[in-house]
């Protein structure tokens, strides 16, 4: 217990951390986001990537409402 007491403390254990189903329909979903993520802010000149703080935020609350799906 202890050993788990201290990967806790030095972050070696993440409690929030989501484990999704390799293959499972959630996962491909995410990984496609994160695709089409990844391009959108590749197209992005570096002044529109500073908007680009609000779509994170979003992308972070969508996160939290996927979590009950697996």
């Amino acid at each position: 217990m202890r050993k788990t007491l201290e990967d806790l403390y030095y972050g070696n254990i993440i409690p929030n951390e989501q484990q999704m189903t390799p293959g499972s329909e959630l996962k491909r979903a995410v990984d496609r986001v994160a695709k089409y993520e990844k391009q959108l802010m590749e197209q992005l000149e570096e002044t529109e990537q500073e908007t680009g703080g609000m779509f994170d935020a979003s992308s972070l609350r969508t996160s939290k409402r996927t979590r009950r799906w697996n």
